[in-house]
């Protein structure tokens, strides 16, 4: 929208100011040309932009379709598809980034509108003088809540209610909406805040086997923060299409349909080495069975059941292949 209304008015000074040079004769026509540019630049971006945001919206559809009408999955593995991406097909999306952690993050920042989150600590939690987790049942099945660690919590915005604006709007929430819910019960609530997504830090970079405590951006996917209409294009917005690394033949998200978040994580971590060894295969070369054998041997150094996972990959390679060709037929 910026892009289109710098052009506008871009054009309407070309034309005043060519009009004003025929008019007064010592005004150099060739200025008129530096407006002209100025417009014609936003148009371009404008054009890639939504170009992007088409492309994203196209994975995104595929996604979608991939867990319910794909007919070389047994039902077992479509079911395994399904509760892996439950509310996060934008999540698997962006798997693929090697910078989707600062893409997240610039897209958060860049919002024009609040984005707020509820942090929520608390410790016992009893009912009629006996232990019982009805804080966080309560939390999990109507809030969905995110765990940081132990029983430090995150509401995500689009759980946030909307009439909860500062601290007595929390006291009225818990007290009227999960406390009174439950008759005798009492309990620790050590913290309870509503802030500004937007103004809040978090920094992950430190691997380790099991993770006990998460960051913010680990926990909190896209469809947890922004409506899912809204997604294509603030991706979009950041030059960013998730089409691209995908018909590069990206390893990390060929595999995020059916390994584990351990398995992953190996992949991340040795998918530049990997996809080096194999000489950078595009999406198609990857969908070609000639490719399962290297794709074994290569892997085997990570996995014990490594012709299993190659065979799987080049079963997603081949389904993403001919989707991404049927969606240019169609245009």
């Amino acid at each position: 929208m910026k892009n289109k209304l710098i052009s506008i008015i871009a054009f309407i000074g070309t034309v005043i100011y060519l009009g004003a040079s025929f008019y007064w004769e010592i005004l150099p026509k060739w200025i008129t040309f530096i407006p002209f540019i100025i417009g014609i630049i936003p148009v371009i971006l404008s054009f890639m932009e939504d170009k992007k945001e088409k492309e994203n919206k196209i994975v995104l559809r595929i996604l979608k379709e991939n867990q319910t009408v794909r007919k070389d999955l047994s039902d077992k593995e479509k079911e395994a598809i399904a509760e892996r991406m439950k509310n996060k097909e934008w999540e698997v999306a962006i798997n693929s980034l090697k910078n989707k952690s600062l893409l997240k993050e610039n897209i958060i920042r860049k919002y024009s509108n609040p984005l707020p989150i509820i942090i929520f600590q608390y410790g016992n939690q009893k009912i009629k003088n006996r232990t019982n987790k009805f804080i966080t049942e309560k939390l999990e099945r109507d809030y969905n809540v995110k765990s940081l660690g132990g029983s430090l919590k995150v509401i995500p915005p689009n759980k946030v209610p909307k009439n909860i604006k500062n601290g007595m709007d929390l006291k009225k929430w818990f007290k009227s909406k999960i406390q009174s819910k439950y008759k005798d019960s009492s309990c620790v609530v050590s913290i309870l805040a509503i802030v500004d997504l937007k103004n809040v830090y978090w920094k992950s970079d430190y691997y380790y086997e099991v993770r006990y405590f998460k960051s913010l951006g680990n926990v909190l996917g896209l469809e947890d923060i922004f409506d899912k209409g809204e997604i294509p294009k603030l991706v979009a917005s950041e030059n960013v299409s998730v089409l691209e690394p995908i018909i590069s033949g990206d390893i990390a998200f060929l595999t995020s349909n059916f390994l584990s978040d351990k398995e992953l994580t190996i992949i991340h971590r040795n998918q530049e080495d990997i996809e080096k060894k194999l000489g950078h295969p595009s999406l198609e070369m990857l969908s070609q069975e000639a490719t399962i054998q290297r794709l074994s041997k290569i892997l085997s150094k990570y996995f014990n059941n490594s012709d299993k996972i190659a065979l799987r990959i080049n079963k997603e390679a081949k389904y993403w292949n001919n989707k991404l060709m049927d969606s240019k037929n169609e245009e």
